[in-house]
């Protein structure tokens, strides 16, 4: 791409997620709410999200991801670097038209970002747990959320997310779902950048809640109405996504990793998800992990020989 003329700029469309063709097909009215060099972020006015991204970039579970010529990397910004019809968003049943890079959307592969629920209910995990844990202590970006929520005298972000997942683990522990709206309320929008830390980490805390308990609905629900309108657009739908139990394809591999207990895929995909973002994969991994070990902890175990305490968040 990097293109400066005018002309219209034909891109195919590789992959798009099942939510994300829904949504285009409902016939709302688009709008472009965030532009990158490789991704545009469009909206409706009831919530819908969809993220156009370059081929290269994990896909979201709202994502359509399009070709990328390795040695003209599309620019977004540059591409509209004028403002050039950008807010124009033009929907068909082949084409996805945003000002003048028209997406062809006839060979797109769809994908399903959808997890089963309950798929690790009758999972034993615990082995598992530790072993991304120790991974977590071992690679963990020194500003990440298992590094601030584990050092004395807590950065700010870290002292507040270890607050907001007392509430939620109370509630779990004490089988009061409606008491974890106020955790996600104090996590919500705590950190900098487009997805906050204490988004990230409550995208993780859904994500294991929908895997691994047989109703999590009444917990989601409550972390969602905690959540709402405490943070941004792009936060906002992933945390939606997740409530619904849809994830990137990188956490579909780790749930495949803890079902079979294979060490190396669970390695690998541990790292894949560290990988996306400066600490956004981290920070929702350490919400999965201290999630999903209150949920399976054994019941030989002291609390206070669980996994909370190796990774740093003591109640």
């Amino acid at each position: 791409m990097g293109h400066r003329t005018s002309e219209a700029i034909q891109v195919r469309a590789l992959s798009i997620a099942s939510p994300a063709e829904q949504l285009l097909r409902a016939n709302a009215e688009w709008r472009v709410v965030q532009l990158f060099d490789r991704s545009i972020n469009l909206a409706t006015a009831s919530g819908g999200f969809i993220s156009v991204n370059a081929a290269g970039i994990d896909p979201a579970p709202f994502s359509i991801l399009v070709e990328s010529n390795v040695q003209d990397a599309p620019s977004y910004r540059q591409v509209f670097a004028n403002g050039d019809q950008l807010q124009t968003v033009t929907v068909g049943c082949r084409e996805l038209q945003i000002g003048r890079v028209h997406i062809d959307l006839r060979a797109a592969r769809e994908w399903n970002p959808l997890l089963p629920k309950g798929q690790l209910v009758n999972v034993t995990v615990y082995a598992d747990i530790g072993r991304v844990v120790t991974l977590l202590d071992q690679f963990a970006p020194q500003d990440s959320l298992p590094v601030e929520c584990g050092r004395k005298g807590d950065s700010k972000i870290g002292a507040q997310v270890r607050l907001a997942w007392g509430k939620m683990r109370q509630a779990l522990v004490q089988d009061a779902p409606a008491e974890g709206r106020q955790g996600a309320f104090l996590a919500a929008g705590v950190g900098i950048g487009l997805t906050p830390s204490g988004d990230d980490f409550l995208v993780g805390v859904m994500l294991a809640l929908w895997l691994a308990m047989k109703d999590p609905e009444p917990y989601i629900d409550s972390l969602i109405a905690g959540a709402t309108g405490r943070t941004g657009q792009l936060s906002m739908a992933l945390l939606k996504s997740a409530a619904r139990g849809e994830a990137g394809q990188a956490w579909h591999h780790l749930v495949e990793a803890l079902i079979r207990s294979d060490s190396s895929m669970l390695e690998s995909s541990v790292h894949s998800l560290m990988s996306a973002g400066h600490t956004s994969g981290t920070d929702a991994l350490f919400g999965f992990v201290v999630t999903l070990g209150t949920i399976c902890q054994p019941l030989s175990r002291s609390p206070k020989d669980s996994t909370m305490e190796s990774t740093g968040i003591r109640s």
